[in-house]
């Protein structure tokens, strides 16, 4: 027996739990007189290649597998890695080891929810779990293995005291993966005791580890949100409260003691465990015995497969420590260094979310908290341009807006134009629209397509459609439905989202009069409705759409197809009547004069939809005047409010479900969106609210949609005048239902 690798070697970092394991490892190993050689995971974490077939073939030939050739044998240490599908790299050098009969050793493990390695731990010669559940785990699955407690028992700690804690409470750092359960328990902490923080990783780890038993004997209570921060609390017989970590190897070992010590999930049960482990504090003398009874566990498999005697005994020769301290010189040289660079990361991880929380408020609509903080722009940086911007865009200021959107025009140039188009159309200045466009060279003429659609010059806007990226890679492909126009089959691809798509619809009818085959490649969740209206066509879900027909044009293509005559309604939908037939009797039930749909705008949080969204505090008034209607939620986001039936269906999705309410209803309100399109499409009597000039292009003079004959636009030309548009609203509704009022 002459060597062996050592792999998940922890050391490298300055923490007292990672020092003390490889220390009992390493020492242990040296006194047998076996050479070490070690692997961080740094080192070896990329020979796992997503699956193990592919990770066994990478490590055959990688330069890990001639020392796995060369050496007696393979140690794992499993401490804090073999969870939740973590650690893979570690089982697939293992199964490579054992594949040409080495024998593996892994000890100090926790194993929790593991796929696909049951085989493997089957295989191995030795597997030693440090807590309860793991053993449970994996008995579970048939898996035999020991169970023993964590390695750090077997460390050398000195009964020399380097800090006296003088009696306080003692707080050490966690685990970032939990800081959600444990920041708000270490806040109370230190809110109601007189506490000394100790991370278990710290500069002077390196110096201090040996003294850590005994400084913890001079505390009255150690919260322990570390692992080892309960062993080493209970080496030292001291009092403490458990907290959780990110896997069940706190609850484990509390399970191996079979003694019932606290553990704390949650503030509000803080003080009683406080309380509990102060008066309990026999318990802890009691876990104290059954660490020290549970040592020197960690190679009794190792040494009956090699034929090794040895003696367990706890003093370590000079030889062995001396072995140790060279093993470690290099990182105790720079530990400092490494201290101060996770403090750094601490620092910029902290940066990280404050600039995460900086873009949720503008992500959720919060503009005016972050007009407030944050519309000082110190340095000269595109994101914090662009969301200053997007705050004052919210706000309605306007002009800030403009200026902060020209300022990023030479950092940003695509994102400024099209945020300064969505402006200028929001305010009706058509014409800087274009002059956008002479400085935008990125785009296919986007800004002039704006212009024209807003200057009624359909004709020449759906012209410039083929233009784009889209239809021109048609083209050159030789595939564009422009020249093929004898073809007697067509596959058409609708575009954007399912309210586009609708509006696309309307060509159905030009299709079925000039081509015997037609493919529509559209959204999953419109094809039922289609089919009801067309169901010669052949659908396609535009997600499994390869691009591989002959005869193709993007929907848009047709626009100028899409025109038709106003005096009549053009129905391209149809709801499922089965379903139809069961809202029409729930609504009914509530004994209403009329049943409403209404939608409360647009799902997509960006200030360009200002004029989409109506919110449920501006309905408000309409509810007032007309509280013998049944008002339905037919949009995503909810009313809250009594006058409103909110159906319980996926309103995102079950576009069937939305079908057939709409049909139910007598009228439909709406901002524009897809609801918009899709009552138009089933031939409903729409009012369409909207703020600002953005929608101009899509009514004619007398504010009939351009589209759907019978939808009706409110529109107030002040963008932030919702009251407003709502008033007008009103008196359309009473020319609708003038029948009832006389």
């Amino acid at each position: 027996m002459n060597s062996i690798i050592y792999l998940n070697y922890t050391a490298i970092d300055p923490h007292i739990g990672c020092i003390g394991v490889c220390y009992a490892h390493l020492t242990s190993l040296f006194s047998r007189n076996i050479k070490v050689k070690t692997y961080s995971n740094s080192e070896i974490k990329q020979y796992w290649k997503g699956d193990r077939v592919s990770s066994l073939e990478f490590i055959q030939s990688s330069e890990i597998a001639n020392g796995v050739h060369l050496c007696d044998g393979v140690i794992i240490n499993g401490e804090g890695t073999l969870h939740h599908n973590r650690g893979l790299f570690l089982l697939a050098i293992a199964e490579f080891a054992i594949s040409i009969n080495k024998p593996v050793f892994l000890i100090n493990a926790t194993i929790q929810e593991i796929d696909g390695f049951d085989d493997v731990f089957k295989s191995l010669t030795d597997l030693a779990v440090r807590e309860q559940l793991s053993y449970e785990y994996l008995r579970s699955k048939g898996i035999d293995c020991r169970l023993t407690v964590d390695s750090i028992v077997n460390a050398d700690f000195s009964d020399e005291i380097s800090i006296d804690f003088c009696s306080k409470v003692i707080v050490n750092d966690w685990h970032p993966h939990v800081e959600s359960v444990i920041y708000p328990i270490v806040s109370k902490v230190r809110t109601d005791y007189d506490v000394s923080y100790y991370p278990l990783q710290n500069s002077e780890a390196y110096n201090q580890w040996q003294h850590t038993v005994a400084n913890f004997q001079t505390a009255d209570l150690i919260i322990a949100p570390r692992y080892h921060s309960i062993y080493l609390s209970g080496l030292g017989g001291k009092p403490f409260v458990a907290l959780p970590s990110n896997s069940h190897k706190v609850e484990g070992i509390i399970k191996s003691s079979n003694l019932p010590l606290p553990i704390c999930t949650h503030s509000k049960d803080l003080e009683s465990c406080i309380n509990y482990a102060m008066k309990n504090r026999n318990l802890y003398k009691e876990f104290q015995s059954f660490l020290k009874e549970s040592k020197n566990k960690d190679f009794e498999v190792f040494d009956t497969y090699f034929g090794l005697l040895f003696n367990n005994s706890d003093v370590k020769e000079s030889i062995t420590v001396n072995q140790w301290q060279e093993s470690i010189k290099v990182h105790c040289n720079t530990s400092k260094t490494n201290f101060y660079k996770n403090v750094l990361r601490e620092n910029l991880l902290l940066s990280e979310k404050n600039l995460l929380a900086k873009s949720n408020l503008i992500k959720n609509r919060s503009y005016t908290i972050y007009y407030k903080k944050y519309s000082t722009i110190f340095i000269k940086d595109s994101s914090l341009i662009f969301n200053a911007a997007i705050a004052a865009y919210g706000v309605r200021d306007f002009n800030t807006a403009e200026k902060l959107l020209k300022q990023l025009i030479e950092l940003d140039a695509k994102r400024a134009y099209k945020y300064l188009s969505y402006l200028y159309m929001d305010l009706g200045r058509y014409t800087e629209i274009l002059d956008l466009e002479t400085n935008d060279k990125a785009g296919w003429n986007q800004a002039k397509y704006i212009y024209l659609l807003h200057s009624h010059r359909l004709q020449e806007a759906w012209e410039l459609l083929h233009f784009r990226p889209f239809s021109c890679n048609l083209i050159d492909n030789g595939s564009h439905y422009s020249l093929h126009l004898d073809s007697k089959e067509i596959t058409v691809i609708m575009e954007g989202g399912i309210g586009d798509q609708v509006k696309q619809s309307l060509i159905f009818k030009y299709l079925t009069e000039n081509f015997l085959k037609i493919t529509i490649v559209c959204d999953e969740r419109l094809i039922a409705l289609f089919t009801r209206i067309n169901p010669d066509f052949v659908y396609m879900n535009q997600d499994d759409f390869l691009n591989d027909h002959h005869v193709m044009v993007p929907a848009q293509d047709l626009f100028s197809y899409f025109r038709h005559d106003l005096e009549k309604i053009y129905v391209s939908l149809a709801a499922d009547e089965n379903l139809k037939a069961y809202w029409f009797g729930l609504f009914n039930s509530f004994d209403k004069d009329k049943i409403i749909g209404v939608c409360t705008g647009t799902e997509i949080n960006t200030p360009e939809r200002i004029a989409n969204i109506f919110s449920a505090k501006n309905y408000h008034k309409i509810f007032e005047v007309y509280d013998n209607f049944l008002y339905v939620n037919i949009g995503i986001l909810g009313f809250n409010n009594i006058n409103v039936y909110e159906p319980r269906i996926d309103r995102k999705n079950d576009i069937e479900n939305i079908a057939a309410i709409i049909e139910c209803c007598d009228l439909i309100i709406t901002p524009p969106n897809s609801l918009l399109d899709i009552c138009g499409g089933l031939g409903k009597k729409v009012i369409a609210l909207s703020t600002g000039n953005k929608f101009n292009w899509r009514f004619n003079q007398k504010h009939q949609d351009i589209y759907h004959k019978n939808t009706t636009w409110v529109v107030t030309y002040t963008i932030d005048k919702k009251t407003i548009t709502v008033h007008k609203c009103l008196n359309e509704i009473k020319n609708i239902f003038s029948p009832v009022f006389q």
